[in-house]
């Protein structure tokens, strides 16, 4: 009897081993570990979800019995619709608080037609052969596939000392600086100086939430700068591959995390204040 419900567990499971299984898994690690630091566009921010919640369908629909199928893939929607939106920030909040490590998402409802890959997971998991049989090749894979669902929503901070902090000066003053910024990025909140600023050097500060880059967020200072203004960084939350995990304390310019703050956010700043320039002439 033993024997029997061995030999079922291990049919169960053989999802895991078929071949778009692999491949969807495959395709989430390289595109989350390679390919997002190399294009971070709207193509690589999708593929994540859609490869990722394929294999993640798949994966739970053989650990759990055939019977729970239905269950099973109303559960994973209604935690992706969660994990997708605002509904999620106290599950955040209190898995950051009881891990070590820092897990993050950006709210984006354009991913929720990921969706749409459930019903293709549900009649994949019953109708394709796997690659290969074996008994603890199932065991191995699953292991694995759960390191790549975690690392996924696992991110890299950086906090730079105030002494430290990345700063790009701009001619142009600070309350300009402050519009175009806030056109171009919509930051939370909407950045504005205080009525005490009128009396001192003005500063504020933001979160610039990026949806097409390695980075998650980062978190800038506008000030005034003698007669121009400047940005400074922060801090920064990323899955850029380049920097080590965890809370890390890095001097200045640290090369491949600023250089993709530069082109993710002072150029556009940049561009922005010479389209303002050209519209006033």
């Amino acid at each position: 009897m033993l024997a029997d419900l061995q030999s079922k567990t291990d049919l169960r499971l053989h999802p895991l081993l078929t071949p778009a299984f692999l491949f969807s898994l495959l395709l989430l690690v390289i595109n989350d570990h390679v390919l997002k630091q190399l294009f971070h566009n709207w193509l690589t921010g999708k593929l994540s979800d859609v490869a990722g919640l394929f294999a993640f369908a798949l994966f739970w629909l053989a650990v759990f019995p055939r019977t729970w199928g239905r269950k099973t893939l109303a559960s994973i929607g209604a935690l992706f619709i969660v994990w997708k939106t605002e509904l999620s920030e106290p599950l955040l909040y209190l898995l950051n608080r009881l891990s070590t490590f820092s897990f993050d998402r950006i709210v984006d409802y354009t991913d929720l037609w990921a969706l749409a890959v459930l019903p293709a997971a549900s009649w994949y998991a019953r109708t394709a052969a796997p690659l290969f049989l074996s008994q603890l090749a199932p065991i191995g894979v699953g292991a694995l596939s759960l390191v790549a669902f975690v690392a996924t929503s696992m991110i890299n901070i950086i906090t730079y000392s105030e002494e430290d902090q990345p700063t790009y000066e701009f001619r142009e003053p600070a309350f300009t600086l402050v519009q175009v910024i806030n056109d171009r990025f919509n930051p939370a909140p909407t950045l504005s100086f205080s009525l005490l600023d009128a009396f001192r050097e003005k500063r504020a500060t933001t979160t610039i939430i990026f949806r097409q880059s390695c980075f998650y967020r980062a978190h800038i200072i506008v000030k005034e700068h003698g007669q121009g203004s400047a940005v400074s960084l922060e801090r920064v939350d990323h899955h850029c591959s380049s920097a080590l995990r965890g809370e890390n304390k890095v001097s200045g310019k640290d090369g491949p995390i600023t250089d993709a703050f530069e082109k993710e956010f002072i150029e556009q700043v940049q561009w922005g204040l010479e389209e303002r320039k050209t519209l006033k002439q």
